[in-house]
Order: structure tokens, then sequence, then C-alpha cells
């Protein structure tokens, strides 16, 4: 909505471009301020974070801080509510858990060596265990909104080949061009993981291991997509579920290649086990990343006023001309 509200003002008054001035001199003068910052703190002139350990009983915890600009931004834009979410975190992750968990004795050294091991080690899965259930209730709470989203665009495509005039916000790309075009990637998905298990144990696997994958980037790809654009849509990018649809995905694709290959099998075909579902998962990551930000953009056009097949045409050659890109740059940096 604030980009949104940005365009509006931009191209409707004059005022609208004394206040676009305004906007630009505050972004110029705290990017500035935000590089100088982090010039004096790679420098080491100055500090950017402390902290202190210390022992409760026979456990141990610390006290960390630190100052961020980036970090300051986002606050911004998620709102207090979600800071008191992260603050709740804290306080039980690192004053509550992590004193109870290294009272054990398990972990010896120092306070600090003893809460940062055991933070790790266990704390994190905590954490973890936390966003996953976000998650479900996420899914659980918004599955019916997006059911009667899908029916929408499948009303607005049968309407429109029965000859009615839609209005301009509903005016999509037919959703069977969507269904046609995402199977079709499919088979580069497909013909990626062949490359992948070309060579290594798993490759005797390969055609039952493809198979499974693609149903399950299709149909995980296809709730976590729908999931993570309608939060983006909805309260924004910084706020889409990302992170906790993501442990949902790797818990799924890791119980399933457990339940085909079960537990004992040789080091080597663990490694790339592990290796595989990474990979499997790093698709559904990028699914999910893509839809946050279509999703996004498509929302702040619904806003004022812009065609969505016309955005949606302008966001595929986006991600069309990213994928050709990117690539090349990330092998040249590796």
């Amino acid at each position: 909505r604030a980009a949104a509200e940005v365009l509006k003002v931009g191209a409707g008054s004059r005022e609208g471009g004394e206040e676009s001035a305004r906007g630009l001199g505050i972004i110029v003068a705290n990017a500035v301020v935000s590089a100088g910052f982090a010039i004096l703190t790679q420098t080491k002139l100055v500090a950017a974070e402390a902290a202190t350990w210390f022992r409760v009983g026979a456990g141990a915890t610390g006290i960390s801080g630190g100052l961020s600009f980036a970090l300051l931004g986002a606050g911004h834009l998620v709102g207090i509510s979600v800071g008191m979410a992260m603050f709740a975190g804290v306080v039980i992750g690192w004053w509550i858990l992590l004193p109870i968990l290294t009272s054990g004795g398990s972990v010896t050294g120092t306070a600090e060596v003893i809460a940062n091991t055991v933070f790790r080690s266990d704390v994190r899965f905590f954490g973890a265990g936390v966003i996953g259930v976000a998650a479900i209730w996420t899914l659980l709470k918004i599955a019916g909104p997006v059911v009667g989203g899908v029916r929408s665009a499948l009303a607005a495509s049968a309407a429109k080949r029965g000859g009615e005039v839609l209005a301009l916000e509903e005016r999509d790309i037919p959703i069977g061009i969507v269904g046609i075009g995402s199977l079709a990637m499919l088979v580069p998905i497909g013909i990626l993981l062949w490359t992948v298990l070309q060579g290594g144990p798993l490759e005797a696997s390969a055609v039952g291991l493809i198979a499974g994958s693609l149903v399950f980037i299709l149909v995980i790809g296809l709730v976590i997509a729908a999931v993570c654009g309608y939060m983006a849509g909805l309260i924004g990018a910084s706020n889409s579920p990302v992170s906790g649809i993501g442990i949902l995905a790797i818990l799924a694709a890791s119980i399933l290649l457990v339940s085909w290959f079960g537990r004992a099998v040789e080091p080597g075909t663990t490694q790339a086990l592990v290796a595989y579902g990474l990979i499997v998962t790093g698709i559904v990551f990028g699914i999910a990343t893509i839809s946050n930000d279509n999703l996004q953009d498509l929302k702040t056009g619904q806003l004022v006023g812009a065609t969505p097949w016309k955005q949606q045409v302008a966001l595929l050659i986006g991600v069309v001309f990213g994928s050709i890109v990117v690539p090349p740059v990330l092998n040249l940096l590796g």
C-alpha cells in the first residue's frame, strides 16, 4: 500500500513532485549515514555489537545487542507487533530455555562457549519448531481465501470465454495458460535434477527420484506460492512466512526421502540424499520468493488501477532474464 500511495501522489499533483523530492533526499541522507556507519564498524573505529556472558546457577546465558540501520528499516516496515514477537523469542530462548538446557553440564568451558554451543545445537531447533507451527497455523487460516482466489480466477476465465467484458482489475493471464506454463517449467527442472544425480550414488534411482520430486515441487510449490503470495499481497513481503514454509518443505522432503531409502544407507548415500533434498527444497524456496515479490507488485498495481495481465507479462520477462543473467554471475563469483 505504501508503494501504491507513492505512485499515486507522485503522478497526481505538483505537491507529489515536491513530496517525491523530499523523499529522495531522505533516502539519500539515510543511505549516506548507513554507509558511513558501515565503514566505521568495518574499520573497527565503532563497535557494531556488544555482548556479555554469565552464569545462571549451573547454566549459562548472555545478553547481546547491536546497531543495524537495515534492521531499523525492517522494524519500521514490520511494525511493533512483529518486534514484540521477536523480543518474546529472545526472552524465551536466551533467558529461559538456555539456562535450563545448559544446567546439565554436558558442555564445559566458559559461559560464552557453553551458551553458544547449546544455543546452536538445541535452542535453534525450538525456534525452528515455533516457526513451523506458525507456518501450519498460517496455512490453516488462509486456506479458505486461497481456494476462493483460485475459484475466482477460474470463474473470470470462464466469463471471458463466454464473451463477458471483465473489469480492468480482473483481466489476468488465463488460468489455462498459467497451468500449461507451470507444467512446462517441470521439464527444465527435471533436466536440472538429472544432471545433479548423474555419476553419483543416487543415479540408479534417478527416474523415481526425479518423478517424485517433480510431483513434490508441483504440489508443494503451488501451495507455498499461494500462501506466500497471498500474505505478501495482504501485508507485504516483509511479513510473508517464507522461513516457516521453507522449514515445512525441507521436513516434508526429508521425511519422503527417509521413507523411501530408510536409515540404513552408506555415508556417501546419506550425504547425496541431504544434498538432493536441499536442492529440491531450494527450488521450492525459489517459488516462494518469486511469488512473494510478484504478488506484492501485483497488489500495488491493483491499488493504482493497473492492468493485471500486462504486469504479469512484465514479471515473467523479469524472471526469464533473471534466470539468464544470475547463474553466470554466480558461477563467476564462485
